[in-house]
């Protein structure tokens, strides 16, 4: 660091309030500069053109606070059709904020063919900066037509893609059977159920903060929450199509709060599975259910016949996503299989029917693919998903 770099980060310390609005000085002056955007070999991709002059930097005491915006336009090199690519952002790998991913999934990109990225985001990273820190935008990978991947894989980019993919192929798969077996007013009607069911009321879940967990460290403190807390039993919700069964599962539950529950599988296929998750719904009093995102397996190979647990244990608060809505407190809470990675490297999604036969449909997440279509038809009617379904 210069000295004139030093003198301005002690200006900043001391009277943070003037200092704040000029930005860090020296190579972070022009933060566009400070972003480098790679390609590794064996990834079918090119950077066409970046534009990064909106991205800002701000010091706050011993951090930069970076608000990343960085325009690609990106060329598919490969011979297939491309769908689906995860951006890798790194300031500082070990430091909490520093790191993130941007998935792009649901594309239709022909060879040759260029496509718009879009990075919005906001990073940070300790102080001091040097000349030789920058902004890494890495491709983490790529998934072609084929289910093809390629790329580093550092942040399970493959399996994302891949499970994105498949969920895609499965819902443009239903909509073009429900127009040629139906006609126009039946694809009509299942974009209007759609966009309904997603306009449904929904919950949301954040971490809850140190300190609010419900499973208590002391005899007293278990002693103080026994009225209000509770263990509450996930009800299990079995697809016959699975590959793994839901045998059991629990959570701590108190009001709002819960601890993720712990699953217990078995692998009922032939085949011995590398990774899973659990698709995690919470009720209310009236037995409504909810999203409440997923729950990971074990990432130990779980071979047939045998038994597996999830892992995850994090507190979570659930409330409301509309202001006016009622309170809401967890009545019950139920899960299932939603996503299977072999041994083989090859995966398993639930089928549409095997979702509708479940009552899944309705609290289960939308695919991207689905919310895609769906935003076609508002924006540009039923024409319009119709031409996009004819290019699969």
């Amino acid at each position: 660091m210069t000295i004139a770099a030093a003198a301005a980060l002690c200006a900043a310390l001391v009277c943070p309030a003037a200092a704040q609005p000029a930005g860090p000085r020296g190579p972070w002056a022009d933060p566009a500069q400070a972003i480098r955007v790679s390609v590794a070999s064996g990834v079918p991709l090119s950077i066409v053109k970046k534009d990064a002059g909106r991205t800002r930097v701000q010091v706050q005491g011993s951090l930069m606070i970076i608000e990343l915006h960085c325009d690609l336009t990106v060329r598919n090199e490969s011979s297939q059709y491309l769908r689906g690519v995860t951006f890798a952002i790194l300031t500082d790998p070990l430091a909490t904020g520093g790191r993130a991913t941007v998935a792009l999934p649901s594309l239709h990109v022909e060879p040759d063919g260029t496509f718009p990225a879009r990075l919005n985001l906001r990073l940070l990273r300790p102080l001091p900066a040097s000349a030789d820190d920058v902004i890494e935008v890495n491709v983490d990978g790529v998934l072609m037509a084929d289910l093809s991947f390629h790329g580093p894989d550092r942040f399970n980019s493959r399996r994302r893609l891949t499970v994105w993919e498949m969920e895609a192929d499965r819902d443009r798969d239903y909509f073009k059977s429900l127009l040629a077996l139906g006609g126009r007013g039946r694809l009509q009607s299942a974009m209007a159920a759609s966009i309904k069911r997603q306009l449904q009321p929904r919950i949301e879940a954040r971490p809850a903060e140190a300190g609010t967990a419900v499973a208590s460290t002391t005899n007293s403190d278990r002693r103080a929450q026994t009225a209000q807390e509770q263990q509450v039993a996930l009800v299990s919700v079995n697809l016959a199509e699975a590959p793994l069964e839901v045998l059991s599962g629990s959570s701590a539950v108190e009001g709002a709060t819960a601890q993720s529950p712990r699953v217990t599988v078995k692998n009922r296929s032939p085949k011995r599975v590398r990774y899973f998750e659990i698709g995690w719904l919470v009720s209310d009093a009236a037995g409504n259910r909810y999203a409440a995102g997923w729950v990971p397996g074990t990432r130990q190979a779980v071979s047939p016949g045998e038994t597996a647990s999830t892992v995850a244990q994090r507190a979570f608060v659930f409330q409301a996503s509309a202001a006016t809505a009622p309170r809401f407190a967890i009545g019950g809470m139920s899960g299932y299989v939603s996503q299977v990675e072999f041994d083989d490297g090859s995966f398993w999604v639930p089928s549409r029917r095997g979702l509708e036969e479940s009552k899944l449909l309705d609290a289960a997440p939308v695919s991207a693919e689905e919310q895609r279509l769906t935003g076609l038809y508002t924006s540009r009617g039923l024409n319009g998903v119709i031409q996009e379904l004819e290019k699969f």
